[in-house]
């Protein structure tokens, strides 16, 4: 039963990459040619919010949790969100730096300001559906759905990383006076990149103490493909909301 029961959260993570939440319009459009400032706005208004809310939404998981060995997992986790102890490295505060960064090499300085956008930019539907229903699935009272939803995040969270990084690389890294100086500031994508693999072990250590019976996978993978859902549907209605600005 054990094997049968590794076998199949190890079929979940792998299964990962064929998921919508990796394979989208969005990713495509990233990779294919620079926004224009307007979609630029966007997908910093957006995409920063579901940044900037995620470590509260993992401190939820850590509170739901009552395995230790679960909780000392996602507490590395969030320690890592948070810059481990520095406020300026909290990878939030590092997204924010690149984008106003970006800004500033497009002669748009402030144009994409988080803060500013705040004040001028609603948030997506689907990006307040993402950030409300992943602190609901961390919440929830059936623990094994809520480490699905963190299983399904980090599995993913390595292959959104690649991909925004590439798509940034390929079509910014140009206004930068060197490929170092922009590596610099785009160390947002460079240390997720280093740190997402130690985030996989760990959100699958946290699976794996409520992983005891084929049952408890299936709870765990109703967790995971609703987070799943919950990405997926979060980068088409960026898409959405950017394909509308091209047509304007």
């Amino acid at each position: 039963m054990k094997q049968e029961v590794k076998g199949k959260l190890e079929e979940l993570t792998v299964n990962v990459v064929r998921s919508s939440a990796l394979n989208n319009n969005l990713y495509d459009a990233w990779f294919n040619k620079p926004f224009n400032i307007e979609e630029l706005r966007l997908f910093t208004r957006n995409y920063g919010e579901w940044v900037k809310s995620f470590p509260k939404t993992l401190a939820i998981l850590f509170v739901n949790l009552y395995d230790s060995t679960a909780q000392t997992e996602i507490a590395s986790t969030l320690n890592s969100e948070m810059g481990y102890g520095n406020p300026e490295k909290a990878h939030w505060k590092l997204l924010d730096y690149f984008m106003n960064k970006l800004s500033i090499h497009l002669e748009k300085k402030c144009e994409l300001d988080r803060s500013e956008l705040k004040k001028q930019l609603e948030l997506l539907p689907t990006t307040k559906q993402l950030i409300d229903g992943e602190r609901e699935l961390y919440g929830d009272e059936d623990r094994r759905k809520a480490v699905g939803a963190q299983l399904a995040l980090e599995w993913q969270a390595y292959h959104m990383l690649s991909k925004l990084h590439e798509g940034a690389q390929r079509n910014y890294s140009h206004l930068w006076p060197s490929r170092i100086d922009f590596d610099r500031d785009a160390e947002y994508f460079l240390i997720h990149l280093i740190a997402e693999k130690d985030h996989e072990r760990e959100s699958l250590e946290a699976a794996k103490q409520h992983a005891k019976s084929i049952e408890d996978v299936v709870r765990i993978s109703f967790g995971f493909n609703q987070h799943l859902d919950l990405i997926a549907n979060f980068w088409d209605g960026l898409y959405q909301s950017i394909r509308g600005v091209k047509n304007a």
